[in-house]
């Protein structure tokens, strides 16, 4: 096992990272949710200020099954890259203008669970990172 003191002096290596995956069309396999923490450093830092979905997606170009937390969405005339927050109305369902609800009405879905099982198209955002297509 190695020490703190031997990663402290490995050098910059050659091989690049994990390739990013290319926008193909995906499988959704199963959503989950997660709880987003405030940054450090703000008042809410550690403790729980969100939740967002997570999709699990069969990848073409991939074996294992990849997460997408991210939508592209059409809001004001203009495409709009957002993390899939949980935002409920007053009736405590999901709020109908929020990125994640413009992204099942667009796939004919009525809840998060109905998603699973559709093929929904995937774009890259300025990161290189894969958006779940939502126009």
């Amino acid at each position: 096992m190695e020490t703190n003191n031997d990663i402290l002096n490995k050098p910059v290596g050659t091989a690049e990272g994990m390739s990013k995956l290319s926008p193909k069309p995906v499988v959704i396999v199963n959503a989950q949710l997660k709880d987003v923490l405030g940054k450090v450093g703000s008042v809410n830092a550690g403790k729980k200020v969100a939740e967002k979905v997570i999709f699990m997606v069969r990848h073409p170009d991939r074996e294992e099954l990849a997460t997408i937390n991210q939508c592209t969405v059409l809001q004001n005339k203009s495409l709009k890259n957002c993390t899939m927050f949980v935002n409920l109305d007053k009736d405590e369902n999901l709020q109908k203008d929020s990125p994640l609800a413009l992204l099942l009405k667009k796939h004919n879905a009525k809840t998060i669970k109905e998603m699973e099982g559709k093929t929904v198209a995937t774009e890259q955002d300025g990161a290189g990172y894969l958006s779940l297509a939502g126009y």
